[in-house]
């Protein structure tokens, strides 16, 4: 049975047909599994795809272990064997594969016997994409007739690899980029001229659930107020098209000390326009809060659930802020509450209090 190549371009865009793509692939080539995975030029690796024979435990294992001691990726990687269907036992003897260390301590370890393998192989700026169908020992080899069903379907899988590594390589990096961001104390936003917020770091989105900003449906909106006007003002500026320029402004407001915003003009290589806010919390006391919470115990999650809950917020308030189920605001809870040892909401609240009045408290001399 031969894939249909609007069955491979129909999951360039559409994410659940892709999940089920390797499964068909295995089907279509009588394979036990099927696997698509990429290696980047900057380091790492990554899977886009399996068809469910291993875990995903199983494969993130392989993306965080061996995928650099996968000896048929680095047979085909050293021969430059691209856009060519490759029987990888051509390329790696059965009697090296036995002996190799993927073989003895990534498959054999999980009671599996994966021994045969055909692929393609592309490779692009941003690294290399393979496509891998595999059989166990005690199966029959792969023949002439199945290399020659996968080199009919190169072109359409070279496409598809190409297409789909480049996301995975950008999801990669945006994450990398994301966690970093989301240590650093400092706020961070970026606005457009229309003042549509389109990126928060952690320290910028609990200010924003705090209503510092003065924001309404993830846009910059001036206050009854206008404490925060200056601020709208520095952004219009600083996206000004003819002559954006940078700024500070002064954030008043909010029953705390005034926050010193920098607004710095930004621009997209498409010519669109906006303004990175750079700015601390003065008291500092929130992002602390949530570390001492997490050491604590807490996952991300449950420690700003636990914080939004001690400043009254009901569940129900806490799950539209968020964007999730009210039921998985209440299992968060109950686990949250498990590790902090208490029963009740006041009791949560009272906790996450003592912590602020820790930290408000000055050094020992």
């Amino acid at each position: 049975m031969k894939l249909r190549a609007e069955e491979v371009y129909d999951c360039l865009f559409d994410d659940d047909l892709f999940s089920h793509l390797p499964g068909r692939l295995a089907e279509a080539f009588g394979a036990r599994s099927a696997l698509m995975h990429c290696r980047f030029t900057s380091g790492g690796a990554g899977v886009m795809g399996h068809s469910g024979y291993f875990t995903d435990e199983q494969m993130n294992l392989y993306t965080e272990e061996f995928a650099t001691a996968d000896p048929w990726a680095a047979a085909a990687a050293a021969t430059r064997t691209l856009n060519s269907a490759i029987d990888l036992e051509w390329l790696v003897p059965p009697e090296v594969y036995e002996r190799s260390v993927f073989f003895n301590e990534y498959i054999r370890p999980m009671g599996d016997d994966t021994f045969r393998a055909i692929g393609l192989r592309i490779e692009r700026s941003w690294g290399s994409g393979m496509l891998g169908l595999q059989r166990g020992k005690t199966q029959a080899p792969f023949d002439a007739g199945n290399l020659k069903d996968l080199q009919e379907s190169e072109r359409h899988m070279r496409h598809l690899l190409s297409f789909r590594g480049r996301l995975e390589h950008m999801s990669q990096k945006l994450s990398t980029i994301e966690a970093v961001l989301d240590q650093a104390p400092e706020a961070n936003l970026v606005v457009l001229r229309n003042l549509q917020i389109v990126y928060a770091n952690a320290a910028a989105e609990r200010l924003l659930r705090r209503g510092v900003l003065g924001s309404r449906s993830r846009r910059l909106v001036e206050d009854e107020a206008g404490e925060n006007r200056k601020l709208i003002q520095a952004v219009q500026v600083a996206t000004d098209p003819t002559a954006p320029e940078a700024s500070l402004a002064l954030l008043l407001g909010d029953g705390r000390a005034p926050i010193a915003v920098n607004v710095v003009p930004l621009a997209w290589r498409s010519g669109k326009r906006g303004a990175l806010l750079t700015f601390r919390d003065p008291s500092g006391a929130d992002g602390v809060v949530l570390e001492q919470l997490a050491a604590l115990g807490l996952t991300q999650a449950e420690a700003l659930i636990a914080e939004r809950l001690s400043a009254g917020l009901s569940p129900e308030q806490v799950a539209a802020e968020r964007q999730v189920s009210v039921n998985t605001v209440r299992s968060q809870m109950k686990a949250l509450y498990s590790k902090l040892g208490c029963r009740r909401q006041a009791e949560l609240a009272a906790i996450v209090r003592s912590l602020h009045s820790t930290l408000s408290q000055p050094p020992a001399q």
